[in-house]
């Protein structure tokens, strides 16, 4: 019974990973987000977040379990293990790179 249940994918989702790497993104750094951000709001959220992180992100996860491509622990533990990474290494990396870089250029 067990090994009817394995597949060839495994936790965490990389597919759930990748949309909420790519939603972060684009509401961090991306200049489009700059227009959704100011432009379209729904009860004082813009529509940026709603559209990254209440449509693109959950169809994702949804259709991952709908294909039967993983279970829904999967796509949360993606989507958790990405949010994390962006929230506590990505700036802290990105200051380090940007220190590192104008230290070699000051110097030149």
């Amino acid at each position: 019974l067990v090994s009817s249940l394995k597949s060839k994918h495994s936790f965490p989702s990389g597919d759930s990973a990748q949309a909420m790497n790519l939603s972060m993104f684009l509401w961090r750094y991306a200049a489009i987000s700059d227009f959704f951000l100011t432009s379209v709001f729904v009860s004082g959220v813009p529509m940026s977040v709603i559209l990254l992180f209440g449509v693109f992100v959950p169809g994702v996860a949804f259709a991952r379990v709908f294909y039967k491509c993983h279970w829904i622990e999967d796509c949360i533990g993606g989507i958790l293990m990405s949010s994390i990474i962006h929230w506590l290494l990505i700036p802290n990396a990105s200051e380090k790179f940007l220190d590192l870089a104008n230290h070699l250029f000051e110097n030149n």
